[in-house]
């Protein structure tokens, strides 16, 4: 290759990619939505858009001879839709460091320097990326699980929040979309599905009734969250991702004959990953998890979408006034959750010891 030419942007991007793929082994949950191919990608469109159910149709009993199908409408679905976010970050090789460069074999000169231009870019995105997924999504950053956790104290009598905020255009109070909680204290009791479709589950860590603080009441936490999210969602969370120091506290606080299982054919414990059980319930620790947090995940409703080929591309361009090379890799995108119904949170609403 003369010393002139520029790579190609597919090798540039191969290359990148090959770099990239190291964060599915640094967080726990980019691994699992690589496992799941919950990652998609060459998205198009101003805004990221989906129709998510929010109501549903109840069959009616009748008689066997006059079933007297009634045919009224019902909106099941509301359009709702996401800005797309951006991630970017650059490097350059200056024109000296290419000539100093030049005793390097022709073939090789230039591509040694971009590769090393190549890993320091994907180290810096995959150090980054997973803490990217705990965003608010405001100031243009990404929609992350952090967006849902905006609440106005804990529902009168209840461990779990008072939802407050919006996500994809669609308040997150419950009732806003309709609906009513009939009888009892939610969770408990029974109401219309609407009233909570579009409300994240939000679980006290420091809730009274188990002691007031997560060192204290974290299997009551997590049992009542799995089981509060079964019953509404009709479906389990799969895992529960928390905070490092959340899962030490945890084990320190086991009794003797109490203990975690490790899981050793669990798909993320292929990608180095430690995830452990109690009872029922899967449990991984994440560095990027922030502190007195954690999420309960249901993979299907979780999407990272790309609008490029590859999770992270890669560009390429000179500055002609001072011959420098210009390098730049970034992410368009978004994490999509289908319906915050779906997302349970771990996360401290009370004071704790209160």
């Amino acid at each position: 290759m003369p010393y002139s030419d520029r790579l190609e942007a597919s090798t540039l991007n191969a290359q990148l990619e090959v770099e990239v793929e190291s964060v599915y082994q640094k967080s726990v949950i980019m691994a699992g939505l690589m496992q799941n191919k919950r990652i998609t990608f060459n998205h198009g469109g101003k805004k990221t858009e989906w129709d998510p159910i929010v109501r549903r149709k109840r069959p009616k009993t009748a008689t066997l001879y006059a079933p007297n199908i009634q045919f009224d409408p019902l909106p099941r679905e509301i359009h709702v839709e996401l800005p797309w976010r951006t991630l970017n970050l650059g490097d350059k090789i200056s024109k000296f460091d290419r000539l100093a460069n030049k005793n390097v074999s022709k073939d090789r000169r230039r591509f040694d320097l971009v590769e090393r231009v190549t890993k320091r870019l994907a180290s810096d995105f995959t150090e980054d990326m997973p803490e990217r997924l705990y965003d608010d999504g405001t100031s243009n950053t990404i929609h992350g699980f952090q967006t849902f956790d905006n609440n106005g104290g804990l529902i009168s009598g209840s461990f779990v929040g008072s939802a407050t905020g919006s996500y994809a255009g669609y308040s997150m109070v419950p009732g806003a979309i309709g609906g009513s909680w009939s009888t009892g204290t939610f969770p408990n009791g029974q109401g219309d599905p609407e009233y909570h479709a579009w409300m994240p589950r939000q679980i006290d860590i420091n809730y009274s009734g188990w002691g007031g603080s997560w060192s204290d009441g974290w299997q009551q936490a997590l049992n009542r969250g799995r089981a509060y999210m079964g019953r509404l969602n009709r479906a389990t969370p799969q895992l529960a991702v928390i905070n490092t120091e959340m899962l030490l506290e945890a084990e320190d606080s086991l009794a003797d004959n109490e203990r975690f299982i490790m899981e050793p054919n669990n798909k993320l414990t292929e990608l180095g990953h430690r995830v452990l059980r109690y009872k029922d319930i899967e449990i991984a620790d994440e560095y990027a998890c922030p502190e007195d947090f954690g999420v309960l995940l249901s993979w299907d409703m979780l999407e990272l979408r790309s609008m490029q080929a590859t999770l992270v591309g890669y560009e390429e361009d000179v500055i002609l006034e001072n011959s420098e090379s210009l390098y730049a890799a970034d992410f368009y995108g978004n994490l999509i959750c289908y319906t915050p119904a779906k997302v349970g949170l771990l996360i401290a609403i009370s004071e704790e010891g209160t």
